[in-house]
């Protein structure tokens, strides 16, 4: 659900670009292609931008370097794709309109765009949080137990005793296959797993 989620956003974020350049007379075949060539810049924004603002030292110079290498990379990109779909006779006339040679322009393109996936990723994260859980058979009945359920683990030659937090105890066979034949001594794990 999360990257289907992920998907159509940014699918859908390269229609509206599209809708936009169709507002600037292209055509929607060519809107389209020069709207799917904006993201390369938008996910050197999305990669490197958090990355950037983790630096420790010359914080303000990792961003600017991000900021402005994106900026090269959506106008170049801007331009050969611009040049790519232009018709031979006209390619003496300027290849876009003057709004996208404006960085600021294309700095708002950006920001509309990279901020609202951004929120999307983080609420989706936050929402659809993984799980995890651990599947094992105890007393002949299947038990489903989440990790953060799991106080500690006993592990001897035989068998696996998992304490839960509510002071239940189950016991499951010791996995030798994946183990490759060697012995397992008594032992205990305490703390996450």
């Amino acid at each position: 659900m999360k990257h289907l989620a992920t998907f159509l956003y940014w699918l859908a974020a390269v229609f509206a670009l599209a809708l936009i350049l169709v507002s600037f007379d292209y055509r929607f075949g060519r809107a389209l292609f020069l709207a799917t060539s904006l993201l390369p810049g938008m996910f050197c924004a999305k990669f490197f931008l958090p990355m950037a603002l983790r630096a420790e030292r010359r914080r303000v110079l990792a961003v600017i370097c991000v900021v402005a290498s994106t900026l090269i990379i959506e106008w170049m990109s801007l331009l050969l794709a611009s040049f790519h779909t232009t018709p031979s006779e006209n390619l003496m006339r300027a290849p876009f309109p003057g709004l996208f040679s404006n960085p600021v322009f294309i700095l708002i393109l950006l920001v509309a765009i990279v901020v609202p996936g951004e929120l999307l990723s983080h609420y989706l994260k936050k929402k659809l949080s993984e799980e995890r859980y651990v599947t094992f058979i105890s007393d002949r009945r299947k038990v489903v137990l989440p990790i953060e359920a799991i106080l500690y683990v006993e592990s001897n030659d035989k068998e696996v005793l998992l304490h839960t937090q509510e002071g239940l105890t189950g016991r499951g066979p010791v996995f030798r296959n994946g183990l490759s034949g060697s012995t397992i001594g008594s032992s205990v794990f305490i703390g996450p797993i």
